[in-house]
This record gives C-alpha cells, sequence and structure tokens, in this order.
C-alpha cells in the first residue's frame, strides 16, 4: 500500500432494481508514483445508459448533474477506458476511451446525436473526440429542424474546453468530412453552452458547405424556422433543377 495496489474484478456483473450490467473487466488502484489517495481506473467496457441510470439513483453526484444526466441522457459504450484522478495535481482528471456509438439527447440549445463512435481524450478542462463513424451517423437541430439528419461516414477532430470561471462548456470542430448519398460534406461548427441560469445565453454556428450533390436532398437541409414565402421561392426557383452539382451553404 505504500508503493502501489490494485483490485482487479474480472467478468463483473451486478442487477440492482431495474439496472444491470454487462460482465466487464475493472481494475482500480494506486499505480507507482501516484500520491497517496490518487486512483487509477481501467475498465473494458462501460454502458453509459446503465452508469447514467445509477447516478440518478444513487444521488451521489448532486441535484445539478443528476438534471444533466436526465436530460442528455446519455447512451452508448466506453471501450478501453482509462481514467486517473489526481488531488492538487493541475491536470486533476485524465480520461481517454473509444467510443462506440455515442447517443445524446439535445441540451441548452446543443444538438442530439446518435451513433456518434470515435475516440476520447481528456485532460483537466479540455480535451478532444476524434470522430471515425463508419456506418454514419444522425444529428438533431431543434432549433431549426423538427427531426434527426441522417449523414454517412465521417471523421473530423472535435475539441472540448470546460471554463470554470463561467461554468460553461465550448465545442468547435471542423473541418469534419462526411460523406453519403448526398454528396461531400465539409462542416465546422462551435458550441458556447453556460450551465447557470444567470449567465450569458447559449451560442451554436454551424457553417457546411456540400459538393456533388442533386437538388433532391434540397429539403433535407433547409432550416423549418425560414419564411414560408422564402421557402416557396426556393421550391420554384429550384423546381426544374435535375443535375447534379448542388453547392449549399447553411
Amino acid at each position: 500500500p505504500s508503493v502501489a495496489w490494485t483490485l482487479r474484478l474480472q467478468g463483473l456483473d451486478f442487477d440492482w432494481a431495474d439496472i444491470s450490467i454487462a460482465p466487464l473487466n475493472l481494475h482500480v488502484g494506486q499505480r507507482e508514483g501516484m500520491a497517496r489517495g490518487d486512483v487509477a481506473v481501467a475498465a473494458d467496457h462501460i454502458d453509459l445508459a446503465a452508469l447514467g441510470a445509477l447516478v440518478q439513483k444513487t444521488g451521489l453526484a448532486g441535484a445539478k448533474l443528476n438534471e444533466v444526466v436526465s436530460t442528455l441522457n446519455p447512451r452508448g459504450t466506453l471501450r478501453d477506458l482509462h481514467l486517473e484522478l489526481t488531488r492538487g495535481a493541475p491536470q486533476p482528471v485524465r480520461l481517454r476511451a473509444r467510443v462506440d456509438r455515442l447517443a445524446v439527447d439535445p441540451w441548452q440549445g446543443a444538438p442530439g446525436a446518435r451513433d456518434l463512435s470515435g475516440y476520447l481524450e481528456l485532460a483537466d478542462y479540455q480535451g478532444f473526440f476524434e470522430l471515425d463513424s463508419p456506418g454514419g451517423f444522425a444529428m438533431h437541430y431543434p432549433q431549426a429542424y423538427r427531426d434527426y439528419m441522417a449523414y454517412g461516414r465521417a471523421r473530423g477532430r472535435i475539441n472540448l474546453r470546460w471554463d470554470p470561471d463561467i461554468a460553461s462548456f465550448n465545442l468547435a470542430g471542423g473541418p469534419i468530412q462526411v460523406a453519403g448519398d448526398e454528396g461531400n460534406i465539409d462542416a465546422y461548427i462551435y458550441l458556447h453552452i453556460p450551465t447557470l441560469q444567470a449567465a450569458d445565453e447559449p451560442e451554436m454556428y454551424l457553417l457546411a458547405g456540400i459538393r456533388g450533390s442533386h437538388s433532391r436532398f434540397l429539403d433535407r437541409y433547409l432550416p423549418q424556422v425560414l419564411d414560408p414565402a422564402l421557402l416557396a421561392w426556393l421550391d420554384r426557383a429550384i423546381g426544374g433543377t435535375s443535375g447534379r452539382g448542388l453547392h449549399l451553404v447553411l
């Protein structure tokens, strides 16, 4: 214990009320060189839906985090998870994991997402998500569109940062490259999400350019908040278009 210790649980599974987990291998310990009280955790997989349910039912995370988890409703799996919690260090939290089919609901102006896969790495208050979804994914922008929008295979990096001074979450990514039936998309996104009611307003900027597309896909990308007269004019303007080569920027 004065140098290092490890607790290994192999094939761990349990049922608690209506919560159950698939058997997992879990390592918890303190590796050599870590200060007393620091903890390193490794797991071959973590089911986010089960973890979110545990957070809410135990109430250990506090009312605010419970509210966030309930609203986001995270689903999917973290694989090959490595987590370090270090007290009194410049970077008290380090996390890295592969992400498999992550899904979250819209929150505070941020879009919802389904089937996001890739690699996640966090250190202290910042990190990145390397998007790699060969089977495609879907996004929901509730302030502009009625439902989820499905995309083809996608790759790109999204940078993440938490600002503790103003309790806000910031996300910036691009170019995110998407290829599918609708054409080739290069997208850039920025999100500013305050978590305090007295803070400033949430912001989202999305720039998406589509190349090699067809006019039949235009309705998918026209925001529902556009003026009806403008929508009618666009419908008349492109009604006779039949070729490829449509270029659209939102």
